[in-house]
């Protein structure tokens, strides 16, 4: 078994992948990792492409991890989790295997206390009160309300300490380049240009309805926000890898950076990450970059997925890895198929070519896909994955039954 470093990163596009964008990481970057230049996530949205990381598997009905080995459970040795997202959390099964798991919603371990506040959070009655005070709260449109997350700064002192611990497995999730884009987000105050705090606040709710396409100027402000953000997120990036270098990581270990999604600034008309939209390459192709002992800091073309990442990592981790016919060699440059997608749209995508299927019945090809690639994505299911609201974009009617199907738990229904 290798210790194995996983980092990923919310809504970092694969074109930010450069020296532009990560100047204080880059050299050690790119003398040490190999590049995937075209690699995809599962899904749109952080909740769509985790499963792909963790478990291997695509996501399906409620975005609840399938019942398959996690790389947590896979592992040996000791594994920790800062997960940083509360779409991250334990009753969708990402706590599973880890003997530490750290979330937005508080600390997961094997006490009977712990155990006990894990359940609490599952009880439907007190769920479906939280989301209403939630969905009551998100009306309120006075400014856009900030997820609390732990900063790169944060999570990159938590990943040290548990290096320093004899740690087989460690997974840190960075939240920092996710919307909103704001200046508080820079946690360190080093912003290369001006910005005033209430029109970025101002540029974010535009950002966010739709509006901000309007005006290409605002956009264009808010997308150097968006880029702050991730160079902040270097900074602090670059101090751990150095101290990696130092500590004799790369000769021992495996490290692999990736990000769960990518984001919109216009494509298609649209902003941030819908939870229903086309997956185009905007939304799903992702930075990869993966360090072992026997790398040679190669750049790598081939399609890639995050469920051939799973298969990679997990070999480092176990001798008995899964099976699963959507997962491939990462290294290889055999033909695959590579899926992503929303709560409306299957993409499939291979060398040559790409389908689309729509929920409501709807396919679009492009270029000339084979038939068995065709076929196969006819078979793929579609998500239902419910936001924080209660809402489920994309899903037809799924809002109104789920209103009802809470009233006739409580009794209201005949």
């Amino acid at each position: 078994m290798t210790n194995v470093l996983l980092l990923t990163i919310d809504s970092l596009r694969a074109d930010r992948c450069s020296e532009k964008y990560f100047p204080k990481s880059w050299s050690i970057l790119e003398r040490e990792f190999d590049r995937f230049t075209e690699a995809y996530s599962h899904g749109v949205a952080t909740p769509f492409a985790f499963p792909g990381i963790i478990t291997g598997q695509l996501p399906k009905n409620d975005g609840t991890l399938p019942g398959t080995p996690t790389l947590a459970e896979l592992c040996s040795g000791k594994s920790v989790a800062y997960a940083n997202n509360p779409h991250l959390r334990p009753d969708r099964g990402y706590d599973r295997g880890f003997d530490e798991f750290s979330y937005l919603g508080g600390y997961s371990g094997n006490t009977l206390k712990q155990r006990v506040f894990h359940h609490l959070g599952q009880v439907e009655v007190i769920k479906w009160v939280y989301d209403s005070i939630n969905k009551i709260v998100a009306t309120v449109n006075e400014e856009q309300f900030k997820e609390p997350y732990r900063s790169a700064m944060e999570q990159v002192q938590r990943v040290d300490s548990a290096l320093s611990n004899d740690v087989s497995f460690c997974w840190a999730h960075f939240q920092d380049p996710h919307f909103p884009f704001s200046i508080e987000s820079v946690a360190d105050g080093m912003i290369r240009d001006n910005f005033d705090t209430e029109h970025v606040r101002t540029l974010n709710d535009e950002y966010i309805s739709g509006d901000i396409l309007d005006d290409t100027d605002s956009l264009s402000k808010l997308v150097e926000m968006y880029d702050e953000n991730i160079r902040y997120l270097d900074r602090q990036l670059s101090k751990l890898l150095e101290k990696l270098d130092k500590q004799g990581w790369f000769e021992n270990g495996v490290v692999a950076i990736t990000a769960d999604h990518g984001e919109v600034f216009g494509e298609s008309g649209m902003t941030n990450h819908p939870w229903d939209a086309l997956p185009l390459d905007a939304l799903t192709q992702i930075p990869l970059l993966i360090s072992t002992p026997s790398n040679e800091a190669t750049i790598h073309d081939q399609l890639v997925q995050h469920s051939d990442l799973f298969r990679f990592l997990a070999g480092h981790l176990t001798d008995d890895i899964p099976s699963a016919d959507h997962r491939y060699n990462l290294y290889d440059d055999t033909h695959r198929y590579v899926v992503s997608k929303s709560n409306a749209v299957v993409r499939c995508l291979s060398s040559d070519g790409s389908v689309v299927n729509f929920r409501d019945g709807r396919m679009d090809i492009d270029g000339s896909p084979s038939q068995s690639q065709i076929e196969y994505t006819k078979e793929i299911s579609f998500p239902s994955i419910e936001k924080s609201s209660g809402t489920i974009p994309g899903v037809p009617d799924s809002n109104h039954q789920e209103i009802e199907k809470r009233l006739e738990a409580l009794g209201y229904v005949d």
